[in-house]
């Protein structure tokens, strides 16, 4: 069901787009642990098998662990830019991006434009066949703005035969409201 929170018609488009495959056969991504919500989302999943989260602040880290310890060796944290998962990961059927800044962290440490691109770049070379990708944008602030210019217009240059691209914002809300993304693997 659609909802007016975008991460969570983030974990409804996923959810769709995996739920008749073999449990725990999918690897996920989460490309921006934040406090770990959607880390835990990808770890509940049954169809998913390994979930690794990528964060370069390590309270995010540290927050993400305390939700998704009890999932054992399902799931592997790594402080890190997610500019860098091609050094760990090949292949993966779920991605997530939640851009911006840490939730309840400084506003000045956020998501940068080139990191994004080149991460989203990396996770669409290693998406397997019908995999999907999410990727929420914050244009609100300065660098969000630019940070969701750049991917809106990246993503616009993506071969519809190869990739589906949709682009899901609340229209009637006052302000800068988050967009999501949604990118599925067509081949």
């Amino acid at each position: 069901m659609l909802s007016k929170i975008m991460t969570d018609n983030a974990h409804f488009l996923i959810q769709e787009a995996i739920k008749e495959r073999e449990p725990a056969s999918l690897i996920a991504i989460d490309a921006t642990m934040g406090n770990g919500m959607d880390l835990c989302f990808l770890a509940q999943c049954p169809n998913i098998g390994r979930v690794i989260g990528f964060d370069i602040q390590s309270q995010a880290v540290a927050a993400s662990y305390e939700k998704v310890k009890a999932f054992g060796s399902k799931v592997e944290l790594i402080l890190n830019t997610h500019a860098e998962l091609l050094h760990y990961v090949q292949e993966v059927d779920v991605v997530m991006f939640n851009l911006g800044y840490l939730p309840h962290g400084s506003k000045n440490c956020t998501t940068q434009k080139e990191s994004s691109l080149k991460a989203i770049q990396a996770a669409l070379k290693c998406l397997n066949p019908q995999g999907i990708m999410t990727i929420i944008t914050y244009p609100g602030h300065e660098e969000g703005k630019r940070e969701h210019e750049a991917i809106q217009e990246y993503l616009s240059t993506k071969l519809p035969a190869q990739f589906l691209v949709l682009q899901m914002i609340s229209c009637n809300v006052k302000g800068q409201c988050p967009v999501l993304f949604m990118i599925r693997h067509q081949s």
